[in-house]
């Protein structure tokens, strides 16, 4: 389950950034870019909600002061999150920004394993050389000497 929710997480980043990347490419605002986002993250978030049964863990919250506190605050930082998230976007693609991702949660889960002796399974060895063969791939071919492209393809098309 793992997996396939990572599968779904990879599709829906690459989706959020390419889609800002064409909204700010028709020179919008950063606010439409943001809410853009937001809108196709709520249809997602309501399919896996719906999907995983997971809807039924909502009901009995309970709305304290500090659950509002740390609704508020996780909100915040998701917004700065978000922003500067667009703005590296507008600098990189949005492909190498999920590359990077991707070396980051390999390196975060070996620095844990190594820090807190925790054990790394089979699967997680798995994803971990998955995201560092996935970041080789995407460096070898950028890296790869530019070549005359065939009539009808762009430099896109290459990755």
């Amino acid at each position: 389950v793992g997996y396939a929710l990572a599968i779904v997480s990879c599709i829906a980043q690459g989706s959020a950034f390419e889609l800002g990347r064409r909204v700010a490419q028709k020179k919008q605002g950063v606010a439409q870019v943001l809410y853009a986002n937001s809108v196709v993250a709520i249809g997602l978030q309501i399919v896996l909600l719906l999907g995983t049964g997971e809807y039924t863990h909502l009901a009995p919250a309970t709305l304290t002061g500090e659950v509002l506190v740390h609704f508020a605050l996780n909100s915040v930082s998701c917004l700065a999150m978000n922003y500067v998230i667009f703005l590296n976007c507008l600098v990189n693609s949005p492909l190498a920004h999920a590359v990077t991702g991707n070396i980051k949660a390999a390196l975060t889960t070996l620095f844990g394993v190594m820090l807190f002796a925790a054990p790394l399974t089979a699967y997680g060895w798995v994803g971990v050389f998955a995201n560092f063969g996935g970041a080789a791939w995407f460096t070898a071919l950028k890296m790869a000497p530019k070549t005359r492209l065939p009539t009808g393809t762009t430099a896109a098309d290459r990755v």
